[in-house]
């Protein structure tokens, strides 16, 4: 079952509008419920992390992207801006990376390359339990 081409992006996309209407958080939940029938909890994209491993269920890794497996979550931040996370991918493949971009308007599979000219991995495990995604900062 794929959902490439075949689902438009859109920003405040609910997690119930997938795979018609997505964002990457909404794309990334309608493959966990229809593939392993998992319920993501709905959150800011930046408090995932937190909340996967709340649960005890989910263990954060680093790893190098060459040991990276088919559907492992990806949490980045798009280049330029303050906020630590603000997108949320899944690894498809070797040099494959899929996920909802505005830019594309749609869901996509990019190469690492093209991906990573657009995003970064500035997440520090060791510090997730007291991260704050910058929209709750008072």
């Amino acid at each position: 079952m794929s959902i490439l081409g075949k689902t438009t992006y859109l920003r405040q996309a609910h997690r119930k509008q997938a795979p018609e209407l997505t964002n990457c958080f909404s794309a990334i939940y309608y493959i966990f419920r229809r593939t392993v029938r998992l319920h993501v909890p709905y959150a800011f994209i930046g408090d995932m992390p937190r909340i996967f491993c709340a649960s005890g269920q989910w263990r954060p890794l680093y790893i190098e992207r060459s040991d990276a497996k088919y559907g492992d979550v990806l949490f980045v931040g798009e280049r330029g801006s303050k906020r630590i996370i603000s997108h949320v991918a899944l690894i498809h493949g070797v040099d494959q990376i899929f996920h909802c971009s505005r830019r594309a308007g749609t869901a996509v599979i990019q190469t690492d390359s093209e991906f990573f000219s657009h995003y970064k991995q500035g997440f520090n495990f060791k510090q997730m339990v007291s991260y704050i995604d910058p929209r709750n900062e008072e």
